[in-house]
């Protein structure tokens, strides 16, 4: 079963910043379950982020 997500609100804070911290909770918690959803090797793993990290690097300097 899914956890609650809980995000604390103090006195002075604005209830869109609130929103902001709740989604990006959200965000984690999905993608996490992803990831989890079937196994995967270590070196796949550090395979992906690599090309991942390339892709981003290349996106970045085409932009320039």
């Amino acid at each position: 079963m899914a956890e609650r997500i809980v995000v604390k609100i103090s006195d002075g804070s604005k209830l869109n910043s609130a929103l902001k911290i709740w989604k990006q909770k959200s965000k984690y918690i999905v993608n996490e379950l992803k990831q989890r959803k079937e196994f995967q090797k270590p070196s796949a793993q550090r395979r992906e982020q690599l090309s991942k990290a390339i892709r981003k690097e290349k996106f970045i300097r085409e932009g320039e």
